[in-house]
């Protein structure tokens, strides 16, 4: 997929396909499928790692931040101060790793552990 032509790297179907199967392929999809809602999902819920290259505006999103923390605790440390105060994303991630503590909100990691 890395060396695919610029028009199977903006093809939708084809990409999804592709991330589906290896969620870090995401990084060779065209900058505007990073931004998909739905391929970005499907990336991160195969790997959770595909997160970091994901659109800035998908980085921000609960859904996307939720399924990759569900694959790989972490991201976190690329997740926005805002959704690290997310109580039901903090304890999938502590669910994980104990560790994830440090990259939670503190108020969250007080209550949670």
């Amino acid at each position: 997929f890395q060396y695919a032509s610029a028009r199977f790297k903006d093809n939708e179907a084809f990409v999804l396909n592709v991330v589906t199967r290896s969620g870090i392929m995401l990084e060779h999809a065209s900058v505007r499928l990073r931004d998909d809602e739905k391929i970005v999902l499907a990336a991160v819920s195969q790997n959770g790692q595909a997160f970091h290259d994901a659109s800035k505006r998908l980085k921000d999103t609960e859904a996307i931040v939720m399924a990759a923390v569900k694959q790989n605790w972490s991201v976190l440390y690329s997740v926005s101060e805002r959704l690290r105060d997310n109580e039901e994303i903090a304890r999938v991630a502590l669910s994980q790793n104990n560790y994830a503590c440090h990259f939670i909100s503190e108020r969250l990691c007080k209550k949670l552990r």
